[in-house]
């Protein structure tokens, strides 16, 4: 068969996808798949039914201008729909029982109780080699929160409009999550991909758009940043303390990290105070060598044990509580899921009346935890990673028990949070790597639970700001 005219051009470009598709434009009957460069199968063209066109979601986001995604039905798949690179997800029973299976078979009996213990003594240690190890190069910076979360929108910013304009949030880099057997799942790929059809090239664009919205600090020197870090560590009680103004909104990171979510929302928001917790010292180092850290001091970083502390900062449980949000993403799962109703104690005693808490975690039967294999288990859904960090994952009855959604009143504090729910549910997306015609399931929990309001009191009311002494 000939060759399409200009095809010499084109090839000049070694590797060039266009030449693929070019070539199978020139077919009279093209087959759905066609094996080209030694066996690696690339769908050239659609099928010559397209199947109908998907329903639209969105989730959390009523009222931003938010572009909906659009939704597999049951047992979809991507490879059936070239033209997209991710879609919203749907789960069946049947689907949620095959995964059930696959865990009981391949990944064996739970570790022995002195090891189970063991891991749960060197939490904070394993997660410091962490960030000795990754620093701050691991995690994302998590732009998209006040899309998904709409408590964090800034109060007086116009309904539907940012600092980066419309549309679903953005990922700086379109990269495939690591998910091999041993290796931490990347939960950058809960922050929303740049369109479902945009393909990964498409992502410099996104770049510029950000770049251009966002005014960042400028690079800062990683040898002088570790300085700093030492600094930090070693002369802790001697560094300044940063207390909110009156007018300040504050909000609760538990499990900061290095800031990944702290410093976005900084910028964003002049009137937000952050008291960012977290039990990793090296963490908590980084954060304050942040260059952001010390211009902004809308910031107080703390070395904090939300689970061996009797309580979080005392200067937060005063009058009722002092904190307006509480944000936990991805920390409740590195807790042991038996100790997270008393985290929700703590939480909701630090909270104002009214006052919320916003959760995105690991969801039941994510891919990430099909993953593992014998030797990972401390207990039912709850898992050992090879660095030495733990994940748990969440079913939405899981969270809602937790906090004691539906106890209220003190009775309820003893056994859970004692918190009201405003909105919980699962994050389902599917993605594809259309190099290898491979597409991979995640599952995320999202929840926002409030502080209830007593009788006669609004929101807010009896918490005055006072000054942090830690």
């Amino acid at each position: 068969m000939p060759l399409p005219d200009g095809y010499d051009e084109i090839t000049t470009a070694a590797g060039c996808w266009l030449s693929l598709a070019l070539l199978a434009s020139s077919f009279p009957s093209p087959s759905p798949r066609q094996c080209v460069d030694e066996g690696i199968s690339v769908i050239l063209q659609p099928p010559p039914n397209p199947p109908p066109a998907l329903p639209s979601v969105t989730f959390s986001q009523p009222y931003l201008d938010i572009q909906a995604a659009p939704v597999l039905p049951p047992g979809a798949s991507l490879l059936d729909h070239p033209e997209l690179v991710w879609a919203e997800d749907t789960s069946t029973e049947r689907d949620e029982a095959a995964a059930a299976l696959l865990c009981a078979t391949q990944q064996g009996a739970i570790l022995a109780p002195h090891r189970v213990r063991r891991f749960e003594v060197l939490a904070s240690k394993n997660w410091d080699m962490f960030y000795k190890h990754n620093r701050d190069k691991f995690f994302k910076d998590r732009h998209y929160l006040w899309k998904d979360f709409p408590d964090l929108v800034p109060q007086g910013m116009e309904e539907g409009r940012g600092g980066r304009g419309g549309g679903r949030a953005i990922d700086e880099e379109y990269e495939e999550e690591k998910l091999e057997d041993g290796e931490r799942e990347d939960e950058g790929a809960l922050q929303s991909r740049p369109s479902p059809s945009e393909h990964p090239s498409s992502s410099s664009s996104s770049s510029s758009l950000l770049s251009s919205s966002l005014s960042f600090p400028p690079p800062h020197n990683p040898a002088l940043q570790e300085q700093d870090v030492n600094q930090s560590k070693g002369n802790d009680s001697e560094s300044q303390i940063n207390t909110p103004a009156p007018h300040h909104r504050i909000l609760i990171e538990l499990g900061c990290g290095v800031g990944n979510a702290v410093f976005p929302l900084l910028e964003r928001d002049p009137d937000l105070f952050v008291y960012a917790l977290d039990f990793s010292p090296r963490a908590i180092a980084l954060v304050k060598a942040h260059p952001l850290y010390k211009q902004t001091k809308r910031c107080q970083a703390i070395v904090h044990d939300a689970v061996l502390d009797p309580s979080l900062p005392p200067a937060l449980t005063l009058n009722g509580g002092q904190a307006d949000l509480c944000l936990c993403m991805y920390a409740l799962s590195a807790m042991a899921p038996g100790k997270i109703k008393s985290v929700a104690v703590k939480i909701r005693a630090a909270l104002k009346p009214g006052g919320r808490v916003l959760i995105r975690d690991y969801g039941r039967w994510d891919e990430a935890q099909l993953r593992f294999k014998r030797g990972h288990r401390l207990a039912e859904n709850f898992y050992l990673r090879s660095d030495g960090t733990r994940a748990y994952y969440f079913s939405v009855e899981d969270l809602r028990k937790m906090f004691g959604v539906g106890e209220g009143g003190e009775e309820g504090e003893e056994e859970g949070g004692g918190f009201e729910e405003v909105e919980v549910g699962y994050v389902r997306r599917q993605y594809i790597n259309r190099g290898d015609a491979v597409t991979r399931r995640r599952v995320w929990v999202h929840a926002r639970f409030e502080k209830p309001v007593e009788k006669g009191k609004g929101k807010g009311k009896g918490a005055d700001v006072i000054e942090m002494n830690v």
